[in-house]
């Protein structure tokens, strides 16, 4: 019998926009990597941009960046909610898996991924509400 927690998850929904770099102004911050042709990140998720940075970006022909445009209200799914979303997913999840997890190292790869598989589908119930 599995044994139910009480924990409750909460997940931030992300707000991301991408936008030319000529239309990106002070202050606003970069929601993902930005990274040059060779794949080294010239500035990291989160970077605040400033008029010195968004030059920079220009000189280096970065023509468009991913901005955070805000996060909105933090959902909170029950643990109930959170199993219910794992029943409907787990076949799916099962699909990137050869075999049932049996190791200690990879059946905690395989609840993270169906933990994470559920909350997607709840929120995505969510927008479809």
């Amino acid at each position: 019998m599995k044994k139910i927690s009480m924990k409750k998850i909460s997940m931030k929904k992300i707000s991301m926009k991408k936008i030319s770099v000529d239309n990106v102004k002070d202050g606003m911050a970069v929601a993902v990597d930005i990274m040059d042709a060779s794949g080294r990140i010239l500035l990291p998720k989160g970077t605040v941009l400033t008029e010195e940075i968004i030059q920079t970006l220009k000189r280096r022909s970065i023509g468009e960046v991913v901005i955070d445009t805000g996060a909105s209200e933090l959902k909170t799914y029950t643990c109930q909610e959170i199993e219910r979303a794992e029943c409907m997913v787990r076949d799916t999840v099962m699909l990137r898996f050869y075999e049932k997890p049996s190791n200690r190292i990879m059946r905690v790869l395989y609840d993270a991924v169906l933990q994470q598989e559920a909350v997607k589908y709840l929120q995505n119930e969510d927008k479809n509400r």
